[in-house]
C-alpha cells in the first residue's frame, strides 16, 4: 500500500514538473516571440511618440515621408490623432510647455524646398499639420537634422520626424523677433528670374533666412510675409508692373507648395521703379529682375 502511494505522489510530481518545464520552455518563448514581433512592428512601421515630463504618449505609426519629398504621405493610424488631441489638453493645461518637432533627412537626399535642408521642411510640413488639429502654431518650435541613421523602407522614410515637449527657458533661448525682423528687411532675401522665364534659385543663406521667417510668422501676432516683384526697365512700362506681381505671386504659390500659410503672404509689384544696379547693362539689368522677401 505504501508502495503505490509512493508511486502516485511520484506521478503527481512528476506531472508537476512536466507543466512547469512546459511553462518555462513553450509559453516564455512564445511570449519572447510575441514581444520581438512587436518590437519589429514599431521598427518597420515608425514610432508616433509625445515625451515630456507629465505626457509618455507611444504608439505605432508615425509621419512618413518619400525620398527627396517634404509632404507627409497620407496619415492612415487614428492613434496619430488621438496622440495630438493628448498633446492639445496637455498644453492647455500646462501654458509653460511647448512642442519641439525635429524633421530629419538623408544625407543623400536632394533638397528641393526653401528651407536650409529637408529635415526641416519635413517638421514645418508636420507642424501644419498639428496647427490642423487645434495645436497653437505659437506653441511650436522646428528643427532639421541630416543623418543616415534612418528607417528606410522602398525609398520611404518611415520616422521623418519626432517630438519633444520642453519648457521654453529649458529647451530653446528666448529669440528676439524685432532683431530678426530688422536683419531681414536690413538685408532682405532677393530671388531672380532669367528674361521670359519663372523659375527660381534659392542660395544657401537664402535657405537659412527663410527658417528664420517661418520662426518669426509663427510666433508674432499680425505677423506677414512681404512679395514685392521687380522688372528691369526694358519694354512697356505697365506691361513690367504686370509682369512684376506676376513674379511675386508665383513665388507665393511657390512658399505656399512649401508649407508658408497663404493668409502670411502679401504681394504687390514695384515695375522698373526701384532697381538695385545699372539698367544699361545686361548684369545689371539681370539683378533687377527679382522678388524682394521682407517681413512686417
Amino acid at each position: 500500500m505504501s508502495k503505490q502511494i509512493g508511486y502516485v505522489i511520484g506521478i503527481v510530481l512528476t506531472l508537476i514538473l512536466g507543466g512547469i518545464l512546459q511553462y518555462f520552455i513553450c509559453c516564455k518563448h512564445s511570449d519572447t516571440t510575441r514581444e520581438s514581433k512587436n518590437d519589429t512592428s514599431f521598427r518597420n512601421l515608425g514610432v508616433f511618440s509625445l515625451k515630456g515630463e507629465d505626457l509618455d504618449y507611444r504608439s505605432i505609426g508615425n509621419f512618413s515621408f518619400l525620398r527627396e519629398d517634404y509632404d507627409y504621405l497620407p496619415i492612415s493610424y487614428d492613434s496619430i490623432n488621438i496622440g495630438i488631441e493628448l498633446l492639445k489638453r496637455h498644453l492647455e493645461t500646462h501654458p509653460d510647455k511647448n512642442l519641439s518637432i525635429t524633421g530629419f533627412a538623408f544625407s543623400s537626399e536632394e533638397n528641393k524646398s526653401v528651407f536650409p535642408n529637408l529635415g526641416f521642411a519635413r517638421a514645418n510640413s508636420t507642424k501644419n499639420y498639428f496647427i490642423s488639429r487645434g495645436i497653437a502654431k505659437e506653441r511650436i518650435y522646428l528643427e532639421g537634422k541630416i543623418s543616415d541613421d534612418l528607417l528606410d523602407q522602398q525609398d520611404t522614410l518611415v520616422n521623418g520626424v519626432s517630438f519633444l515637449l520642453f519648457q521654453l527657458e529649458e529647451g530653446i533661448e528666448s529669440t528676439d523677433y524685432e532683431q530678426v525682423k530688422r536683419e531681414i528687411n536690413e538685408d532682405p532675401i532677393h530671388l531672380y528670374f532669367d528674361v521670359g522665364q519663372s523659375s527660381i534659385f534659392i542660395g544657401e543663406s537664402d535657405r537659412v533666412k527663410m527658417s528664420k521667417i517661418m520662426d518669426y510668422l509663427d510666433h508674432v501676432v499680425d505677423s506677414e510675409l512681404i512679395l514685392t516683384g521687380h522688372t528691369d526697365n526694358t519694354g512697356d512700362r505697365a506691361d513690367n508692373f504686370i509682369l512684376g506681381e506676376a513674379r511675386a505671386d508665383f513665388l507665393k504659390s511657390y512658399l505656399i507648395r512649401n508649407g508658408v500659410q497663404e493668409s502670411k503672404i502679401n504681394t504687390s509689384s514695384k515695375g522698373p521703379d526701384e532697381p538695385i544696379a545699372d539698367n544699361s547693362t545686361e548684369e545689371g539689368r539681370s539683378q533687377n529682375r527679382r522678388v524682394t522677401v521682407k517681413i512686417n
